[in-house]
């Protein structure tokens, strides 16, 4: 859990870096040092533990549930349970809303990256679109295609196929009632 929710951090650091050296390169080598970069890093593996340890140790995912946890207990078992809150808060901590960030700030990476491409090309070719610039253009956009949807193909399947999610997407977005308990096995 920990060296997933790390994971997924750092590519949220990255397209904050990308998006800063590209929307504010004049303030870029001022704002990332070494030691900013340290500092996040180190925040981001912080974060990771703490969050991960936290959530399985401290058994607060588990809060609601103590009667099942006593009939389904088996020896050897590793089993997590997770309550209709936890259910909810882990996703999109971990993987909804840095998803997000990630994907909106690559847009906006690439509407600028676009602008700034056209900007050369007119001063370049006198107001028309050169061939050079097309495909940057097109190569850029590829890139950011390329990133987004490994991201997405790789997590996207865990967090929407999770016991815990599929039953409270169904429970509060189609209205269908199930159990009151949450298992990730």
């Amino acid at each position: 859990m920990s060296f997933c929710i790390s994971s997924i951090l750092h590519l949220s650091l990255i397209s904050v870096d990308r998006y800063m050296a590209i929307c504010d390169p004049l303030r870029y080598r001022m704002r990332v040092t070494n030691n900013t970069v340290t500092v996040f890093i180190t925040f981001i593996w912080l974060f990771s533990f703490v969050y991960s340890f936290s959530v399985v140790f401290s058994g607060i995912t588990a809060v609601g549930l103590e009667m099942l946890i006593l009939q389904t207990y088996c020896v050897g078992s590793c089993v997590v349970f997770f309550n209709k809150d936890w259910g909810i808060v882990c996703p999109i901590l971990t993987f909804f809303l840095p998803g997000t960030i990630m994907s909106s700030l690559y847009l906006k990476i690439f509407y600028v990256a676009r602008k700034h491409a056209k900007v050369m090309s007119e001063r370049m070719t006198g107001g028309m679109k050169s061939q050079s610039s097309a495909h940057r253009e097109r190569k850029a956009a590829k890139t950011l295609a390329i990133v987004m949807g490994v991201f997405l193909l790789c997590w996207l399947p865990y967090f929407t196929a999770a016991k815990a999610f599929k039953i409270l997407i169904s429970t509060y977005i189609c209205g269908i009632k199930h159990s009151n308990t949450l298992i990730f096995e």
